[in-house]
């Protein structure tokens, strides 16, 4: 027979061992679980204030910039165009110029018969491009000079691509393909306000 000392003994190492194993052991993989939560949180919420701190800064520089800098930015690159304002535009540069007005068209996305291949490869979160044709008769001179006045325009105009020829009289007949650009053509205009 087991002494009664003895007997205590095992009960108590066996109670022992069964606390142990269904109290201890599941609060130990409690707090080791806790304690991976609160370092995933500690590093989550260090990456946010990382975030938070460059979005402030940059709220701040874009703040910087004055009201009439954000107005030449919006007249360079507008939100969108209106092909009335920019074929206006062409016209008074070739008044400017001294060259005769034949024609100017915009070309939109739609037509078929426009070739686009170089506007088309515009990224698709960058700038929206817009194609017109410009088409005028002058002189050497004059017709440089409407080249310099394009250049030095209030925004981005550029020459996809220019066709000269000689007419009579030593005159120059050109026509150009022009690409300007808005930021976002989805966006009216009634929403730029300053």
């Amino acid at each position: 027979m087991i002494p009664k000392g003895l007997f205590t003994q095992i009960l108590a190492v066996i109670v022992s061992i069964g606390i142990i194993f269904t109290y201890i052991k599941p609060a130990f993989t409690e707090v080791e679980f806790i304690q991976n939560d609160i370092a995933l949180y500690q590093r989550e919420r260090n990456s946010v204030l990382a975030v938070n701190s460059q979005l402030s800064s940059l709220v701040a520089e874009m703040q910087s910039v004055s009201v009439d800098e954000q107005k030449r930015l919006l007249a360079y690159m507008p939100d969108t165009i209106d092909e009335l304002y920019i074929s206006r535009d062409l016209l008074l540069i070739t008044q400017q110029a001294g060259v005769l007005y034949k024609d100017v068209k915009y070309i939109s996305d739609e037509d078929p018969s426009s070739s686009r291949q170089e506007v088309s490869e515009m990224p698709a979160d960058g700038p929206t491009a817009h194609r017109f044709t410009l088409s005028v008769e002058g002189t050497y001179e004059q017709t440089k000079n409407m080249f310099d006045l394009i250049a030095r325009n209030n925004y981005p105009l550029e020459i996809h691509g220019a066709k000269i020829s000689q007419i009579e009289g030593g005159f120059l007949g050109v026509d150009l393909d022009l690409v300007t650009y808005s930021f976002n053509a989805d966006i009216t205009s009634e929403e730029n306000t300053f």
